[in-house]
């Protein structure tokens, strides 16, 4: 189920929420989606790469929300590994950030630093060599605004649209 929230509901169910948004959004572009899954289950690494491998799309997005032991810790990141996914990395961050800033505006320093960055590293899901491919973490379900943020529906559609206009972006549809 991934990382509890504040609010005791699991990443797992966040993420999924957010990533039906995201498949409706781009649906209605007229991308055609694929998701690993479609219910609260468990799809292993091996599984996600697998169905890379056998379905070859043009890009793989992995939306997660971060957690830590440290609450003050906020914001959102997105994260690459192969040098073809960082425009991808670079989109979906900026649209992201927007979303964290607005969030934030009461503060321009928390505002700012909501943003924390693109990052290159090798988590299995970036590493695939098949189609640019990110992973995308959407605020700290450990962090009092962030989490209240991440379980309101108007939250998750802010995040939802973000992701999904990064994409689209980056496919032209913009």
């Amino acid at each position: 189920p991934g990382a509890s929230s504040l609010s005791e509901e699991y990443e797992s169910t966040v993420t999924l929420s957010i990533a039906e948004k995201v498949a409706d959004n781009l649906a209605a572009r007229g991308v055609k989606v694929l998701m690993t899954r479609r219910e609260e289950s468990d799809v292993s690494l091996d599984t996600r790469i697998a169905m890379i491998r056998k379905y070859s799309p043009t890009l793989f997005v992995s939306i997660h929300c971060d957690s830590s032991e440290t609450p003050s810790l906020f914001g959102t990141h997105t994260f690459y590994y192969e040098n073809f996914s960082q425009p991808l990395a670079n989109s979906i961050q900026q649209k992201m950030a927007d979303v964290y800033a607005a969030l934030y505006q009461s503060d321009p320093t928390k505002a700012a630093e909501s943003n924390r960055g693109i990052k290159f590293y090798p988590f299995a899901v970036t590493r695939t060599e098949n189609c640019p491919s990110v992973l995308v973490e959407c605020g700290y379900l450990s962090n009092e605004t962030d989490c209240d943020f991440l379980m309101s529906e108007a939250g998750r559609l802010q995040i939802a649209d973000a992701i999904a206009d990064g994409i689209a972006e980056q496919l032209n549809i913009a």
